[in-house]
């Protein structure tokens, strides 16, 4: 009877080993990418898909901002997103597809290369990174165009025609507008961050005078929390000045830079919560 039940726990325990795990293959989440075709005409698109899928509540991950992919011979004509949740064999599965919609820029051969998603298990408390392949596609000789109807074609144009004739002139003057708009945006940008930050202050200073305070606080905290999104990435404007603090904090801003940002911040949240007015001094 001993060698009996010995040989009974030998095979459970064969058996025991042999069998899947099912637990390393439901958890986590899975990464895939891939093309719509292998195969595009150059007057052809081609749909580029990244897809996140993994067992569990749609709200189990939290997936961070991804850059667009890098592209060769490609160029992004449209994205979307979608989110969709199923049952398979009574368990929950979720999947997030991005996808990308491409038109090739010449012939030969197209390239999508290797993306990174960083995703974050919010029941563990941990952060995960997955990879893709790079992926590619051949580009060939464009296809002819479906033939229009031409009564519909010549009724098109004749319209368009008249719609030029009678707003050529606007459109030249609009095409002059924006020309000159470009132009002055392009000599705003250029001025570094730090010499507009101090024109904007010296402005606000001058007319702090006749301002009311408290909306002269407002331009002040609303300026240095720009000039910290534009320098540092921070949080916009409409986070609060803690997230702000520890987003600061966790990029390594020095430390007295950080105890200012920090008394300024706090000092106008205790100036708006109280209703008290703000003197000179204090702005």
């Amino acid at each position: 009877m001993k060698h009996v039940l010995i040989l009974a726990g030998l095979v459970g325990l064969v058996f025991a080993q042999s069998q899947p795990d099912s637990t390393a293959v439901e958890t986590g989440a899975q990464l895939t990418a891939f093309l719509d075709r292998s195969e595009t005409p150059l007057n052809r698109t081609v749909e580029l898909t990244l897809r996140l899928e993994w067992y569990g509540e749609l709200d189990r991950y939290e997936v961070y901002t991804f850059d667009n992919p890098l592209l060769e011979n490609l160029k992004i004509i449209s994205n979307s997103s979608a989110n969709r949740v199923s049952r398979v064999e009574g368990k929950t599965r979720s999947v997030q597809d991005f996808t990308y919609r491409l038109q090739p820029t010449n012939l030969g051969m197209g390239y999508v290369e290797g993306m990174i998603v960083r995703y974050r298990d919010l029941q563990e408390e941990r952060d995960f990174r997955l990879t893709t392949n790079r992926l590619q596609v051949k580009i060939v000789d464009p296809i002819p165009e479906p033939r229009s109807k031409t009564r519909l074609v010549g009724l098109i144009l004749i319209f368009l025609l008249i719609a030029v004739g009678v707003l050529g002139w606007i459109y030249r003057r609009r095409v002059l507008e924006r020309r000159d708009q470009q132009l002055r945006e392009a000599a705003a940008a250029a001025i570094p961050l730090e010499q507009r930050c101090l024109q904007e202050l010296r402005q606000i200073e001058d007319d702090a005078t006749e301002a009311d305070p408290m909306a002269v606080l407002n331009q002040l905290v609303r300026l240095l929390r720009r000039f910290l999104h534009e320098k540092y990435s921070c949080p916009g404007l409409e986070s609060t000045s803690t997230e702000i603090l520890r987003d600061l904090e966790q990029k390594g801003l020095d430390d007295r830079l950080l105890r200012m940002v920090q008394e300024i911040l706090n000092q106008s949240d205790l100036l708006k919560f109280t209703g008290r007015q703000a003197d000179r001094h204090e702005l």
